[in-house]
């Protein structure tokens, strides 16, 4: 009897130390694996803000391209009212 319950303690601290060894490489293979996630994710989300960066930028350069056509248009508008003004009070626009 005391054979078997030596074989049955034996058996119970196998199964511990395997236990043991089987949660310790679970614990690696996810280290490694939620790495590999991180990881991707990471070049996803700086993949997305370098194109939300370049639309920004984009955006910015037409809205400057608009601010550059109406200042354009402002100054045409002036100079054509300095030269229907000019032309009504006969001035020649030089001083």
């Amino acid at each position: 009897m005391s054979e078997k319950k030596s074989l049955v303690e034996e058996a119970l601290l196998q199964m511990k130390n395997l236990e043991h060894v089987v949660t310790e490489n679970a614990k690696g293979i996810l280290a490694s694996t939620m790495k590999e996630e991180i990881n991707q994710l990471v070049k996803e989300s700086l993949s997305e803000q370098d194109m939300e960066d370049e639309v920004e930028e984009e955006a910015e350069e037409v809205e400057d391209e608009e601010d550059d056509m109406d200042d354009m248009e402002e100054m045409d508008t002036m100079e054509k009212y300095r030269k229907r003004r000019d032309d009504d009070s006969g001035n020649t626009g030089e001083y």
